[in-house]
């Protein structure tokens, strides 16, 4: 298939335009992985336009790293800042292994600034948990309690988290596609880059398989395959526990919910609608670039 030189070239400084919003270089695979590109394309077209790019220094690239013109402090700042991730990401193994005692958990997923190893010192450690059917709410009260417990958990009103742990996002293993509303460039980005650090049934495929959408946004991402899944049985006792469980949380969250989606089967706890603020952000940039 023939593709369009231009149309390639402007998704690659798309890429690393919404990479600069989070003052970020991309290595040249992470630049492919990550193109803002509808069409699967070859590596080897990807990185002739990237070098077309580079000649016309339109970005600069130094020691694999890519970043806008002008911005070359980006790429020491990455390095550091890839460091840092991999000390946070060793802290969060050593606490890994309490809570594989909770039997709810099919998966862990390391997300956010520490997954794409461009975090701060100061930063808390973003994770998303898949649950069994049917306890996600049990699920999550165990959680809680535990890493409260443990004195692990970020809490609403810390202002210093630090390693803390973030349970930002809950699904259960029958509800892993994100509603329509949810699907854009931010949470396509957000997903892909998801580390599965616990996983019993390899969800890692499966929350992308499941999330085919992603490919409208990021095409290069993964590869479509068939990950089939056995959801067994949930006995009735434990629904009718989760369900009240649900239900006496929904109703102590009712007061505090502002930018939250709560579900039944899917949770996301973030305080701030974060697409919207990137989206805006991003449309700004590319403008002042000439892009669409």
């Amino acid at each position: 298939m023939l593709h369009n030189s231009l149309a390639i070239q402007q998704a690659i400084l798309k890429t690393i335009i919404y990479a600069d919003i989070f003052t970020c270089s991309l290595k040249t695979k992470e630049i492919y992985q990550k193109l803002q590109y509808n069409q699967k394309i070859a590596y080897q077209t990807f990185k002739h336009n990237l070098e077309i790019l580079i000649k016309n220094k339109k970005i600069y690239c130094q020691q694999d790293f890519c970043i806008l013109i002008q911005r070359q402090e980006l790429i020491a700042l990455r390095k550091q800042r890839i460091k840092i991730s991999l000390s946070k990401q060793k802290i969060l193994e050593r606490r890994l292994k309490y809570f594989k005692i909770i039997p709810f958990i099919k998966a862990i997923f390391l997300t956010g600034s520490v997954a794409t190893q461009n975090c701060r010192e100061e930063d808390d450690i973003d994770l998303l948990i898949i649950c069994q059917k049917n306890s996600l709410w049990l699920c999550r009260i165990l959680v809680v309690l535990w890493s409260d417990l443990l004195r692990i958990r970020r809490k609403p009103k810390d202002k210093i988290f630090t390693n803390k742990l973030c349970f930002n996002i809950f699904l259960e293993e029958s509800s892993l596609t994100l509603a329509k509303n949810q699907q854009n460039i931010f949470s396509a980005n957000e997903l892909i880059q998801a580390k599965a650090l616990l996983d019993k049934d390899q969800f890692a495929d499966k929350l992308l398989q499941d999330n085919i959408w992603i490919l409208d946004f990021l095409a290069q991402s993964f590869v479509i395959k068939d990950s089939p899944h056995k959801i067994e049985r949930t006995s009735y006792l434990l629904s009718l526990i989760n369900k009240i469980a649900y239900l006496l949380q929904r109703s102590y969250m009712r007061s505090k919910i502002t930018q939250e989606t709560i579900k039944y089967d899917q949770a996301f706890f973030h305080k701030q609608n974060l697409s919207i603020i990137i989206q805006k952000e991003f449309n700004t940039r590319k403008k002042a670039f000439g892009l669409i």
